[in-house]
């Protein structure tokens, strides 16, 4: 180990842990000595500072003269080590994040809840929270005094690692998914208190305080995010594992339900069923391969490149041409049902059918195959958290094929769908009894607003893939709307099939959809004293 390195590694650790312990003493005695009365999340600022304090503590007076004297490993003192590396590595490092769970939890609630009186105040609930922080901390640090289980610094090598049995391993494996858990829930609040942050107006109080709290919220909910950009590729992994496996589910729940439906089967349905195919494979494509690649931390260049070659091509290739041609076939059959309805005959409407959807899988099955040759396919790089093409001729020219194709079944089935719109709003069925009429209208609007919805996924896709990315070279930012928003909005497609479509929803989805068109039934009540009737909504 050169000198050098040696000599920075001390000053850094040095500077750092002084600073940092100087920043959070202040800050405590500041917090401390604050008059009046302190709000909850001022009371979890004034307790995060604890946690800082000790690890910013251990490594000034016990990592850097360590560090400084470089002593055998054997000649340290272990219970001294253990000790420290227990309090600073397990017990504070857990109550650090289960802090800022309660801070991103108060921010939410004050957001959610600001003028709601939740029979609470008889309740110390920030006290006992933190109580319970301390708690799992206190267990945490115990759980590692036991015999060759502990936490220590390797002065050696400059870094904390866990002793080399199986009970250190265990500790260090249950410390890994607590942070990932709690991480998971912070961030989660987050998201939600940015988007309530984003949509939400102050009702109530002048302009000028509107904004001042306004701006005091954005304020605190900026400091509870400042973990979001560390943790980005947690996050990514986390989102794309729930975003798919959903997908994934719902899509291989609806395949199913629509195969074994019984009785007639329209061409609409027919369509749907092969579009949940597209669904199935790109959400799958993401759940047994990126998500695993992506966790793993692999390289580009240890990614086995023959598999993701062909994941790549069958997902990004094949299945994404799949979607928009069948979606255009979707819009299409409710452009000729609206237009013509009784000019086909249906068998001969069937006979289409079939060919539309042969024709569409025969494209995707071209666009996977050209794929397949040499550096000429989609692949995924976990150094950038998104698809790309390989560096080539041959790629760049399928890059421009699909952008291409993609464009021209976007803008055909669009036109489709203004076409049936404009139909809907200036026609009238006639020749059938008006309860009839509007029961097919509803019916076929119904069917239309999931096909536009369907349509609208993936021009968003499509957006985002031309013109949104570019605002940005950040990866995280890339992610989002270059490989999340191609998993989402597969992952929505089949969500918006099971909305859509009550024959392949499960008892308990119908369930949830029966109670809430009860609840806002009204009931007509006629008094005895008045001849017009007064209607009570919300009766059952």
């Amino acid at each position: 180990m050169s000198v050098l390195f040696h000599v920075i590694a001390v000053i850094s650790m040095l500077s750092i842990s002084s600073l940092g312990l100087a920043v959070n003493i202040y800050l405590f005695q500041k917090f401390s000595n604050k008059p009046g009365k302190a709000s909850a999340f001022h009371k979890l600022c004034l307790v995060k500072t604890i946690p800082n304090s000790i690890v910013c503590a251990s490594f000034l007076l016990w990592v850097v003269p360590l560090s400084v004297i470089q002593p055998d490993y054997q000649n340290i003192p272990r219970i001294i080590n253990v000790f420290v590396g227990q309090v600073a590595g397990f017990g504070a490092y857990v109550t650090g994040p289960i802090l800022e769970l309660f801070m991103s939890l108060n921010r939410f609630a004050a957001l959610y809840f600001a003028t709601r009186r939740l029979r609470v105040n008889d309740f110390p609930l920030t006290g006992i929270a933190i109580i319970g922080a301390f708690g799992v901390a206190v267990l945490y640090t115990a759980l590692g005094f036991r015999t060759d289980c502990g936490f220590v610094f390797y002065p050696s090598t400059f870094t904390w690692d866990k002793e080399y049995t199986n009970c250190a391993t265990g500790m260090s494996t249950l410390i890994f998914y607590t942070v990932v858990a709690v991480a998971t829930w912070t961030n989660s609040l987050n998201v939600a208190t940015a988007f309530k942050l984003s949509i939400d107006k102050v009702g109530g109080m002048s302009q000028s305080d509107a904004h001042r709290r306004r701006k005091k919220l954005i304020l605190m909910f900026t400091q509870c995010s400042k973990i979001m950009l560390a943790l980005f590729p947690l996050l990514a992994v986390i989102s794309m594992l729930l975003t798919s496996f959903i997908g994934f589910v719902v899509s291989v729940s609806i395949f199913l339900r629509f195969a074994r439906k019984t009785g007639e089967f329209s061409d609409f349905h027919k369509f749907c069923l092969i579009k949940t195919i597209p669904d199935i494979f790109v959400c799958g494509a993401f759940l047994f391969w990126v998500v695993p690649v992506t966790a793993l931390s692999l390289t580009y260049a240890k990614v086995p490149y023959l598999p993701n070659v062909f994941i790549g091509q069958i997902a990004s290739g094949g299945a994404y041409i799949l979607g928009a041609s069948i979606q255009m076939c979707m819009a299409a059959n409710r452009f000729f049902v609206i237009y013509f309805p009784f000019r086909q005959h249906k068998t001969k409407r069937s006979y289409a059918t079939y060919c539309a959807i042969t024709v569409c899988l025969g494209l995707a099955v071209t666009y996977t195959l050209l794929g397949l040759r040499k550096l000429c396919a989609y692949v995924y790089d976990p150094e950038i958290f998104g698809w790309r093409v390989e560096e080539s001729e041959c790629a760049d020219q399928m890059t421009t094929l699909i952008f291409w194709s993609i464009i021209v079944l976007a803008v055909t089935s669009n036109t489709f769908n203004i076409a049936t719109a404009m139909k809907f709003l200036c026609s009238r069925v006639s020749g059938i009894r008006q309860a009839d009429a509007a029961r097919r209208r509803k019916k076929r609007t119904w069917l239309f607003v999931q096909c536009v919805i369907q349509d609208c996924l993936h021009l968003t896709d499509l957006v985002n893939s031309i013109f949104l990315f570019q605002l940005s070279e950040a990866v995280w930012f890339r992610y989002i709307f270059l490989c999340y928003s191609f998993l989402a909005i597969h992952a929505a497609d089949g969500i918006v099939m099971l909305c859509f479509n009550p024959e392949v929803q499960p008892k308990w989805f119908r369930a949830i959809g029966n109670s809430r068109h009860l609840s806002r039934t009204g009931v007509v009540v006629v008094s005895s004293h008045h001849s017009i009737p007064r209607e009570m909504t919300n009766v059952a």
